[in-house]
């Protein structure tokens, strides 16, 4: 889509006569530069208008102007038709009807449907076309779009690679086809900042004090998948230590073991002590040390119960990292957040 110019007050007349299939026309000596100068994708509207009768007009499009020259001129715009002019006849910048509404208006900016369009590519090589398209990427400026496959590891969009918010790359689950996903581009690659799974599992803190708490919610019915990145934090501070708890309620299917890995957008986390995993289902409880909450491991799977677990431990973040992403996987089957899971981290030092 070109760019559209404008000037004011541009009005001045031919300075010699043009038939109806001239693509060239020439003004008042002096007068072409009251009129915009178009560079390559962009152009401006003027309107001929026969001199004593003003009802007699024709719009026209130019897309290049030297000096009092509209060297490239596009005949019989908005409904009107090429006529022969003579000189004298008016030239002037004014608004048309098409001009006006090709405007952004307010159910336009609700709409947003320059930044939306479906996934055309394929599973882990997502494709999104804009329409008009981008003539380049755009830094924070995102993109939403339905996403036609499901995600097995990592992926791309458009090309480039689309990793977290923390800069981890996908691992399989965090998009879903046929759900709505948001990509926005950080200048060398695109994050997915909203999907199925990420959209309603992200937080920012607050503060960074000693003491300071933050509380991450993964909702009710949050999904399944073999693995899936759950939840990110942003916002923490660099080389802190922090009390983490994680805990809720899952249902799965198959029988087998669950993990949680916590990965830092830098780095990587040292455990500080062992920790606590367990679950409980249909009379069992299981209860077991593990001795890094960067690799919580070991929980049993009971084949579709409900199951309460919690994992809880300490952890130092890495020099330079200021954010973490909590993925969970099992060993067989998939499973859900079946009445939503809680993660809290405190900073202890």
């Amino acid at each position: 889509m070109s760019l559209k110019l404008f000037s004011n007050n541009a009005s001045t007349t031919l300075s010699a006569a043009i038939t109806s299939g001239a693509t060239t026309l020439s003004v008042t000596s002096g007068a072409g530069t009251l009129f915009p100068n178009p560079a390559a994708g962009q152009n401006f509207t003027f309107t001929l208008i026969k001199s004593g009768t003003p009802t007699t007009f024709e719009i026209c499009l130019c897309t290049a102007r030297s000096g009092d020259t509209f060297s490239t001129i596009v005949r019989a715009q908005e409904g009107t038709t090429a006529l022969a002019w003579n000189a004298g006849d008016t030239v002037a910048l004014l608004p048309t009807a098409a001009g006006l509404t090709g405007f952004t208006q307010f159910d336009d900016l609700q709409k947003q449907l320059g930044n939306y369009a479906p996934d055309t590519g394929a599973a882990n090589a997502y494709v999104v076309t804009l329409s008009p398209a981008l003539a380049a990427n755009v830094v924070g400026m995102p993109i939403r779009w339905i996403a036609g496959h499901t995600n097995t590891g990592a992926s791309t969009f458009n090309g480039l690679a689309l990793v977290l918010p923390s800069g981890a790359a996908l691992s399989g689950g965090e998009i879903v086809g046929g759900a709505l996903c948001t990509s926005v581009y950080d200048g060398a690659r695109f994050q997915l900042t909203e999907s199925a799974y990420a959209s309603a599992a992200s937080v920012s803190a607050l503060a960074s004090g000693i003491g300071a708490t933050f509380v991450g919610y993964v909702p009710t019915s949050f999904g399944y998948a073999p693995s899936i990145v759950p939840l990110s934090v942003f916002g923490l501070a660099s080389a802190a230590v922090y009390a983490a708890r994680l805990e809720g309620n899952i249902a799965t299917s198959g029988v087998g073991t669950m993990a949680t890995v916590i990965t830092p957008n830098t780095g990587s986390i040292t455990a500080i002590g062992a920790g606590i995993a367990s679950n409980s289902g249909s009379g069992n409880q299981v209860a077991q040390d593990y001795g890094n909450v960067a690799n919580m491991s070991g929980i049993s799977l009971w084949n579709g119960i409900a199951q309460q677990i919690r994992y809880t431990g300490t952890f130092s973040m890495p020099a330079g990292a200021t954010s973490i992403s909590l993925q969970m996987s099992v060993s067989s089957g998939t499973f859900s957040v079946a009445a939503g899971m809680n993660l809290v981290l405190t900073r202890v030092a």
